[in-house]
């Protein structure tokens, strides 16, 4: 019961987030540093909300709202700024791309999360091995922001990064 209350929470913050930040969008242009920014909420959500208060259930709501709307506020913003990096006509080709390169994760994460429980059994391990690959994707992210940064502003799209 508790976790399909946390599963609704994850749905309407995710909503929340969605369109939250595709309003806030329209008044920003700094697309990758709101995009860094997420990631880094993220990371940190993970392991103070989940690492060292868990065990409660309001932290454990507190999670979800976050992680949903930080998620949620992702997804959306993905393809601003894919247009802003890329140009507006590669927006469904990079977005393919770089939805393709989740496969890994997707795909292992959870059994990697499960053996690392069987091994230590416990799932601190596992929470800062999924919050380390977020701090992951943000040094990626990043990386990718330094040698775009002297491009910025001269994608066809016209949008700026």
């Amino acid at each position: 019961s508790q976790a399909a209350w946390l599963q609704s929470i994850f749905g309407i913050a995710s909503s929340i987030g969605r369109l939250s930040i595709g309003l806030l969008c329209v008044y920003l242009t700094k697309y990758m540093f709101l995009y860094q920014i997420l990631i880094l909420l993220m990371s940190a959500e993970t392991i103070i909300l989940w690492l060292f208060l868990g065990k409660y259930w309001i932290s454990q709501v507190s999670y979800m709202l976050v992680y949903g709307m930080t998620s949620g506020a992702m997804i959306s913003l993905q393809p601003v700024m894919i247009a802003s990096i890329f140009g507006a006509d590669r927006v469904a080709t990079m977005t393919g791309i770089i939805f393709f390169s989740y496969t890994p994760g997707n795909l292992f994460g959870s059994s990697i999360c499960g053996y690392i429980y069987d091994l230590t059994n416990s799932y601190t391990y596992a929470i800062l091995y999924t919050s380390l690959a977020f701090f992951l994707g943000l040094l990626v992210t990043f990386s990718a922001f330094i040698s775009n940064k002297d491009q910025a502003g001269s994608s066809p799209s016209g949008l700026s990064n």
